[in-house]
């Protein structure tokens, strides 16, 4: 801890091994089976194999989206971001192409609605719903941490769980490459 700087936070949960030894289960009182299946451990062995593989490509293009997402009222949520990522951005590239790379990825990817889990344990599962897009929390800006809810369970489907209107996400996902100027300022002043 250091004075003047934030506390160090952490989010804890209750997981249950799974049975067949492939995941957890994550308690989840949204849906009707109160359970989400989820593979932690899988999930940070492949972004960290990625992010070597990539030569930091995927780390620092994750990092925009991330910002990109939380300054276009949340179209995806963050594990759509990283499942689409891994998806996409496998060698490594220039940072505008990594990102042209997901847009597009993630643009056919919709098209179905929905965001297969990387790890193959959890079902699939779709973009952030506009209805339950968060607005900003005064005094945390774009790029910034907001609170969680604590009564909420962290995994796939507590993140993404309601369906998307048809087509809204892929309109808010190719919105970046009808706008794709814009996009390469943004990346050529910050990289």
């Amino acid at each position: 801890m250091t004075a003047g700087q934030p506390d160090f936070t952490a989010d804890a949960m209750t997981a249950i091994p799974h049975p067949s030894g492939e995941g957890l289960y994550i308690p989840n009182m949204d849906i009707a089976d109160e359970w989400d299946r989820a593979d932690p451990i899988a999930h940070t062995e492949m972004v960290l194999e990625v992010i070597d593989k990539t030569e930091n490509t995927f780390a620092r293009a994750v990092r925009l989206l991330k910002h990109w997402n939380c300054t276009h009222s949340k179209p995806l949520c963050s594990w759509n971001i990283k499942a689409l990522a891994l998806e996409s951005i496998t060698t490594p590239m220039p940072l505008i192409d990594a990102l042209q790379t997901f847009f597009a990825h993630a643009a056919r990817e919709f098209k179905s609605g929905q965001t297969q889990d990387p790890s193959g344990v959890a079902g699939p599962y779709p973009p952030q719903p506009a209805d339950q897009r968060s607005p900003q929390t005064p005094g945390h800006g774009p790029g910034l941490h907001r609170p969680r809810n604590p009564t909420r369970s962290r995994g796939p489907s507590s993140q993404c769980a309601a369906r998307t209107q048809p087509g809204q996400a892929r309109r808010d996902i190719e919105a970046p490459l009808q706008h794709g100027r814009r996009l390469v300022s943004l990346v050529s002043v910050r990289s």
